[in-house]
């Protein structure tokens, strides 16, 4: 049978040893671990950006495209704008999605977006249907207008 003595010196040699590389494994996984979260953030963070970056950039073509809207007298032209209206809030409810709430209030700016969206898709059915936009929907328009130039500015 082997020398208990040795035997003791060994484990009271191989604990601390084995503790220590364990230690160390533990210090390197961690740190791997926090640069991949910091650079997970990083890239969320980036995304966040952009996209409200694209939600400004669309807002901003949403207020200039209505204001086309307003001061275009052809038919061909009122079907291309509301088009291009529908499309990009669309496109702005998509970015604001993205976006934390916590950055802007995003229920009422989706609603809005949406109520924008589906206001000029009915108007542009009108019109492909044979009708004509009125004064009532200039108002309306304006008023749209009016909100989207708040909106750019809140951004």
């Amino acid at each position: 049978m082997k020398d208990p003595r040795k035997f003791a010196t060994a484990i009271a040699f191989a604990v601390p040893v084995l503790l220590a590389i364990a230690l160390t494994g533990v210090c390197i996984w961690g740190s791997s671990t926090a640069a991949r979260a910091e650079s997970l953030e990083r890239e969320v963070q980036a995304i966040y950006r952009q996209n409200v970056y694209e939600l400004t950039d669309n807002v901003n073509d949403l207020q200039t495209t209505l204001k086309k809207l307003q001061v275009t007298a052809s038919e061909t032209q009122h079907v291309l704008l509301l088009s291009e209206i529908w499309r990009l809030s669309g496109a702005s409810a998509a970015s604001l999605a993205v976006i934390p709430s916590s950055h802007v209030d995003t229920a009422s700016m989706n609603a809005f977006l949406i109520r924008v969206g589906d206001y000029a898709r009915s108007l542009e059915k009108r019109i492909l249907g044979g009708g004509l936009l009125t004064s009532g929907d200039y108002d309306t328009i304006n008023e749209l207008y009016e909100s989207c130039v708040q909106i750019g500015t809140q951004l």
